[in-house]
Order: structure tokens, then sequence, then C-alpha cells
């Protein structure tokens, strides 16, 4: 599915700490249209991807996020999310969230 869509609607009001759905769209190369909200706002923050977030709850904001991201031609979505992608591996960093959980660990 994620080779077709453009986009992943996650309009969730849910405060999730690690929303696994809009990280796998944006790893598989799907931009999200994501609610301002939880882990969402934390892991979109500072990214491209942050022009296409919206206050929860506001199906206007949502509608005019998703008129903004049909408006772009193929070419643009296709770099946008590669370069999105890029940004979301660097903020996932695999190695830097290791050694913190080992310290986490270490502490107790």
């Amino acid at each position: 599915m994620h080779k077709q869509a453009w986009a992943l609607i996650f309009p969730s009001i849910c405060e999730e700490p690690f929303p696994y759905a809009v990280v796998e769209a944006v790893l598989l190369g799907t931009i999200p249209i994501a609610a301002r909200v939880g882990g969402v706002k934390e892991l979109l923050d500072n990214t491209l991807a942050s022009a296409y977030m919206f206050t929860p709850g506001c199906v206007n904001e949502l509608v005019e996020k998703i008129k903004g991201l049909c408006m772009l031609d193929r070419s643009k979505i296709t770099t946008f999310s590669y370069e999105l992608r890029t940004e979301i591996f660097k903020k996932l960093n695999l190695g830097k969230l290791n050694r913190k959980s080992s310290r986490c660990f270490e502490a107790s």
C-alpha cells in the first residue's frame, strides 16, 4: 500500500508515546499528515513533515493539509518523502538510543 499511497492521515487525539504507524509510513516513503500530539509531535517537529501537522480535532486544518499535499507534483512528493526519511533516520539514531537506554538501567 505504501508504494501507491502519497500520505498517511493520522488524526489521533491520543498522547501516544511512540507512533509506530507514523514511523513506519515515513520509513517507507509515505508522508504523514498527522495531529500535533504526543510522540507524533516529538518525532515530526523540526522536520519537513511539521508543515503537514495540524491541531488535534481541527478538521478544517486537516483538510487544508490534505489539499496542500495534493497540490504537489509527483516528483516533489518523491523528493520530500526521501528527505523526510533521512531526517527521521537521523532523529531515530539507534546507537544513541541504545546508549541512553543502557545508562538508564545502569543508574537503577
